[in-house]
């Protein structure tokens, strides 16, 4: 998930559940209410350890219980909001691009690095048409490469052909073949 999509699910959270104390008040006020004489809201109910007092104690204890855990519920989505926040602020300016690839977001950035300002969606393009150029030029270099290795051939068959004559009529038998002496 993005972390614009991260902050709008974890706000829509945090609207539904309702607002409470803050965790750590909620904590003391359930200690203290442990704390009162005669209370054991860890006995059963209808035995001689839960009396009067832990019938009066208990229910308040429930009840803050259950608000502690949203109250804990509703800090960890704030955490999560002030997370996607923080990511969003980092990205700055290319905290909008969703529909660039991560190449060019890259070399957006990269570029925002030395001062130019490029946009992701038109690095996209030019990132595209590399890939065409590239091939251009790589089948551009196999010609070069081919026009030169046919040039070194015809050059190094050229002083084998210093033997050869058109002329049919210097050696019967073997048209078109002289043979040179040796000096």
């Amino acid at each position: 998930m993005l972390a614009r999509e991260k902050r709008q699910a974890a706000k829509a959270q945090l609207d539904a559940l309702p607002l409470t104390m803050p965790v750590d008040s909620l904590r003391s006020k359930i200690k203290s209410l442990l704390q009162t004489p005669g209370a054991s809201c860890d006995a059963q109910p209808g035995s001689k350890a839960y009396g009067r007092v832990s019938k009066r104690v208990c229910p308040q204890v429930a009840k803050l219980e259950s608000e502690l855990a949203m109250a804990s519920r509703r800090a960890e989505l704030e955490r999560r909001v002030l997370s996607a926040e923080s990511k969003i602020a980092s990205l700055g300016k290319y905290a909008g691009i969703k529909h660039a690839d991560q190449t060019a977001a890259n070399i957006a950035s990269l570029g925002a690095v030395f001062g130019y300002n490029w946009k992701a969606e038109h690095v996209a393009v030019w990132v595209a048409l590399l890939i065409p150029l590239f091939l251009e030029l790589g089948s551009a270099f196999g010609l070069v490469i081919a026009g030169q290795c046919s040039s070194s051939v015809t050059s190094s068959v050229s002083p084998m052909n210093k033997g050869i004559s058109q002329d049919d009529e210097d050696l019967p038998g073997a048209p078109g073949v002289t043979v040179l002496e040796a000096n």
